[in-house]
């Protein structure tokens, strides 16, 4: 599959590049997403630009407000996820240390952003954790 890949510092034409990845299969507690629909935002500016504490390391794959449906699930997740309607949260937390169990996601210290720390939605297909998805009750 086609995706964005930002490859380093800059302005688009010197950062950005289509690439050829593979289409990914969800882990076990992971669902696949067809993406329908994805936006750009501050992250995806500051995931190119730079900003205090981005580590530096390329390529990145932006993409963080994400919508689609749920095309394959990993082992560990219930089939009645296939074919569902959802919005992916981008915040993506352990979901086991004290901050966790105490509803404070943001406060893991293994919390990633999809689209900054993790793989973003800019091709047409995502691997993302359960725990992160909410169904759209829009469709």
């Amino acid at each position: 599959m086609r995706a964005s890949h930002i490859t380093g510092h800059g302005t688009p034409a010197e950062a950005v590049e289509l690439v050829d990845v593979d289409t990914p299969n969800p882990d076990p507690n992971e669902v696949r997403i067809r993406v329908e629909a994805v936006a750009l935002n501050h992250l995806d500016v500051f995931a190119r630009m730079g900003h205090p504490e981005d580590d530096g390391t390329f390529p990145k794959r932006s993409g963080c407000d994400i919508a689609g449906f749920v095309d394959s699930v990993g082992d560990d997740v219930d089939d009645d996820w296939i074919d569902e309607a959802v919005i992916v949260y981008p915040g993506v937390s352990c979901d086991d240390c004290e901050y966790c169990l105490n509803g404070e996601h943001t406060m893991c210290h293994e919390y990633e952003i999809i689209g900054e720390d993790r793989p973003g939605a800019l091709p047409n297909t995502l691997s993302s954790q359960r725990g992160v998805l909410r169904r759209n009750q829009n469709r």
